[in-house]
């Protein structure tokens, strides 16, 4: 099981307007509050709890760093906010979290995540190979898949941002895509499922071409033609450092 999580720290003192600010966090130091105390990350399999050895990933992001990449639409916390697993919600963080992101109206931060994670995984594991690992390959295959869902959904509009469900994915671009790419990807995401992340597979000729498409195909980086937004402080100001009386532990 993977477990995300954001936290608060119970010391609250360490939450204040200039968190994030250089001296703020020279001040943090020293009162011995390492950067360990902004992300949390283990991975435990313990028997006696899980006798079947069930493993458990747990990663934790503290409250003002995960809103720091919220501002910055990171795509790991994008897809956290989207899971479509929620374990515990205060009833407030996923809710404002959502608005910070839709009213940034960009999505180019999220393609780029995509399209950089397919990119990584072709160069360091596809790549003059003809028999590749089946996990790495289905990491780049749903990458390229979701830049492309984002791409239509631009012209769509729907809702959520992100579409975290991968086979709901597969359904929502079987419009726009081509039948046999999708029934490929299919019968790729059932391989995995039983022979195992671990196990190799031969290279798709169909797959390669359309992994080729998106990640070499010309484009031009939006960054710099759209305003990056200035609502990080405010919604810790107007929540996450003003209500923090209302937050339990």
């Amino acid at each position: 099981y993977d477990t995300r999580f954001i936290y608060i720290q119970k010391d609250q003192e360490v939450y204040n307007d200039d968190y994030l600010d250089p001296q703020a966090r020279q001040n943090r130091l020293q009162r011995g509050l390492t950067d360990c105390d902004d992300v949390m990350q283990r991975t435990i399999t313990n028997k006696s709890i899980y006798p079947d050895q069930t493993e458990i990933d747990y990663h934790g992001w503290d409250i003002t760093k995960a809103i720091k990449h919220l501002n910055e639409m990171n795509g790991s916390i994008v897809e956290w906010v989207y899971s479509p697993i929620v374990y515990f919600d205060d009833g407030e963080f996923l809710r404002r979290a959502k608005q910070l992101l839709c009213a940034q109206k960009r999505t180019y931060p999220i393609q780029n995540h995509y399209k950089g994670m397919a990119m990584s995984h072709f160069k360091d594991y596809l790549l003059n190979e003809k028999a590749v690992n089946i996990k790495k390959y289905m990491v780049c295959v749903r990458s390229c898949l979701l830049y492309k869902w984002i791409e239509v959904n631009l012209i769509e509009s729907w809702q959520p941002l992100i579409q975290v469900d991968f086979r709901k994915v597969l359904d929502d671009l079987e419009p726009y895509l081509d039948d046999c790419l999708l029934k490929t990807v299919r019968g790729l995401l059932n391989l995995k499922k039983n022979k195992g992340k671990d196990e190799l597979c031969i290279k798709n000729k169909i797959l390669d071409k359309f992994i080729d498409e998106v990640l070499f195909k010309s484009f031009h980086d939006e960054d710099g033609l759209e305003p990056k937004p200035r609502g990080f402080n405010r919604l810790l100001d107007h929540y996450f450092l003003v209500n923090f009386e209302n937050l339990r532990f």
